[in-house]
């Protein structure tokens, strides 16, 4: 459901808007200091062959379930199973493949930042709304990373220490204030760090927002 939900939101957003970036966030994703759009669209203007930017890990480390399942569908059983499926997904990792792609690789979800040349060419190659690959089954993280890699674009590292974003599954990495004085601007999870729970983490940066939108008070 997502993957429709997305690509007509997508669809939409290259039809009606001049888009510089676009930024999806899961509901437990926060936005939390300014300045995120200007990093983002420097970045794709400096790289201009990337397709989306996240925390993009580089070990392969939670790459075995994605790669399993693509592998299961593109075996005999998967052709048994959806033989226009099949011939789709063997197609699009093939061709991402040939560009350095490797089978399973994905920025982590809960937050990603999208060029408009991604999703303009998700748009002309008829991948949004196509019931083959809605049926892959796969998270929309393992997705939209395959598309873009498939796309001949670039998958772009902005969770990063010295970069913006920190995701996390579940969780966060660090503390609400280690967050802020370490530059992040885009944090995923919001359900809570060690001790400290939902509520507590967005009161914290509710506090911090409300306290810089105050108009100070001239003392003499």
């Amino acid at each position: 459901g997502l993957y429709k939900a997305e690509s007509i939101a997508f669809l939409s957003a290259v039809s009606f808007f001049d888009l510089q970036l676009l930024i999806r966030m899961d509901i437990d994703a926060l936005w939390i200091a300014r300045g995120l759009e200007d990093e983002a669209i420097a970045y794709f203007q400096e790289h201009p062959n990337t397709g989306m930017m996240g925390a993009f890990p580089h070990s392969e480390e939670g790459y075995e379930w994605p790669r399993a399942l693509i592998q299961r569908q593109m075996g005999f059983r998967g052709w048994l199973s959806g033989p226009k499926r099949h011939a789709l997904l063997r197609k699009l990792v093939d061709t991402a493949r040939s560009k350095g792609y490797k089978i399973g690789e994905h920025v982590i979800g809960g937050a990603s930042i999208l060029s408009p040349k991604f999703i303009q060419k998700l748009s002309d190659q008829g991948w949004l709304l196509r019931d083959e690959i809605y049926r892959m089954k796969l998270q929309e993280d393992h997705l939209f990373s395959l598309l873009c890699r498939a796309a001949g674009l670039e998958i772009g590292d902005f969770g990063a220490p010295g970069k913006p974003m920190s995701i996390a599954w579940r969780g966060l990495y660090e503390p609400p204030q280690a967050l802020l004085d370490g530059g992040k601007k885009l944090i995923h999870s919001t359900r809570g760090y060690k001790d400290i729970n939902e509520d507590q983490v967005r009161a914290f940066f509710r506090e911090r927002r409300e306290r810089e939108s105050r108009p100070e008070i001239a003392t003499t």
